[in-house]
């Protein structure tokens, strides 16, 4: 189960920053969201687009659920799409950094799941 977070979160990660200038993204963000804020943003995020791609749709499509529920999303949190872009860009923009980043997004992401669940995830093996 970790490694299947880990992939996803990963690649979620990625998809968000594969078109960016690296160059740019050293630069630390105005409005830069506090690193410890922006990873339970984060885990709040992957519970949301869980419970999105769970849910049964009777051949509805999910994009105005989707907008409705990101739009609350960052209502809730106080911050705005375009932030939460830029800090995800900053905190993944060097290689080491970004490993510890989402090391630490998976942590919270299972301290999460057993407070919900009861069940503490599998210990993963080294990598």
């Amino acid at each position: 189960m970790k490694r299947i977070c880990f992939l996803l979160i990963t690649v979620f990660i990625l998809l968000m920053t594969s078109c960016t200038n690296k160059k740019e993204l050293r630069e630390e963000p105005a409005d830069l969201i506090p690193r410890n804020e922006m990873i339970d943003i984060i885990v709040d995020a992957w519970f949301m687009e869980s419970a999105i791609h769970n849910v049964v749709t009777d051949g509805r499509k999910l994009e105005p659920t989707t907008v409705t529920l990101y739009k609350k999303f960052f209502e809730d949190h106080n911050i705005t799409r375009e932030q939460f872009i830029q800090s995800i860009e900053y905190y993944t923009s060097e290689n080491k950094a970004s490993e510890n980043f989402i090391r630490e997004c998976v942590q919270r992401l299972e301290e999460r799941q057993e407070e919900l669940t009861g069940v503490a995830a599998p210990a993963s093996q080294p990598q």
